[in-house]
């Protein structure tokens, strides 16, 4: 091994690039399975869960679709008296009003998940705001709330989506546990994801799915057993506002 070659990179690079490496390698952090970008001075980011040592958390639920699977994730928590944050699509709204107004009746958080489930990196800022706007016409009038939270479809955003939802008052949240429920369907997986992940301040993600509805309850009770206290998206990060 030539113990100069360090020497000699050092020297052909300079100080300072090693210096920037250092910090890409430092601030590169991996959430469940994103990897959290290096922000630029100034721009704006979206919220992936909050800053704590204390053991709380929330649980988020995104709906486009799976109806059916609702009522029982929604016994789950009513159970376990946990209030969780479900983000709605628009759409969804509109076709099941019902189901929504006993998502709000039981006490739940509702953010915007947007109207249509766009890629909404692709929008102008003002596409962004018209799909936002769009979601909240149809989700308000039924819940009777105010929207303050929105999780963008897919996870996919960019600087326009976050100059939009600050635009609109709303705070955009991402995840910091992903069950990847809408993939995998082995109860065993999504419920070791959970207790692989999780973290004081966390948000676990998770969709109406058959194995979802099958392992909420599980899923509760190991992170409250954990000593966990789960709570609305809104009340976690409302310390740090």
């Amino acid at each position: 091994m030539d113990l100069r070659k360090p020497r000699k990179w050092l020297a052909k690079h300079g100080a300072s690039t090693v210096l920037v490496l250092a910090v890409l390698m430092i601030f590169t952090l991996t959430f469940g399975d994103k990897i959290l970008p290096v922000w630029k001075e100034n721009e704006l980011k979206p919220i992936y869960g909050a800053e704590t040592q204390e053991k709380v958390g929330a649980v988020v639920c995104n709906i486009y679709w799976g109806t059916e699977y609702v009522p029982d994730i929604l016994k789950a928590l009513k159970e376990r008296d946990i209030k969780a944050t479900f983000f709605i699509g628009g759409m969804w709204a509109n076709d099941n009003p019902e189901v929504l107004k006993q998502i709000v009746s039981d006490g739940h958080e509702i953010g915007s998940h947007g109207y249509s489930h766009k890629m909404h990196s692709k929008l102008s800022l003002d596409e962004n705001v018209k799909e936002m706007e769009k979601a909240a016409n149809a989700i308000e009038p039924i819940t009777g709330t105010t929207i303050s939270l929105f999780m963008p479809p897919s996870g996919d955003f960019g600087q326009a989506t976050l100059q939009a939802a600050k635009q609109l008052n709303y705070k955009t949240i991402m995840w910091s546990c992903d069950t990847i429920d809408w993939r995998d369907q082995q109860d065993d997986v999504l419920l070791g994801r959970v207790q692989k992940k999780m973290a004081p301040g966390g948000i676990i993600l998770t969709h109406p799915t058959a194995a979802t509805a099958r392992i909420y309850g599980q899923m509760l009770d190991y992170l409250t057993g954990q000593g966990y206290r789960l709570c609305p998206v809104g009340e976690l990060i409302a310390a740090e506002d």
